[in-house]
């Protein structure tokens, strides 16, 4: 599945979401990026999370 994720003018091809949290209030979630090492997962605001499939596969788990 492709997903992409802004992050000011760039955008980035995540692989899956891995995970989700609660910082401050807001939702947030773990993101491996596609053709990035696991060290370069990032936890993600839910605004850069571009395409709902992505969430959907997540919370199916």
């Amino acid at each position: 599945m492709e997903e992409l994720s802004a992050v000011g003018e760039q955008v980035f091809d995540a692989e899956c979401i891995l995970n989700k949290r609660l910082k401050k209030g807001k939702l947030e979630f773990l993101v491996k990026w596609r053709g990035w090492s696991s060290k370069h997962n990032s936890w993600e605001p839910q605004e850069n999370i571009l395409d709902p499939r992505l969430l959907a596969a997540f919370n199916k788990k």
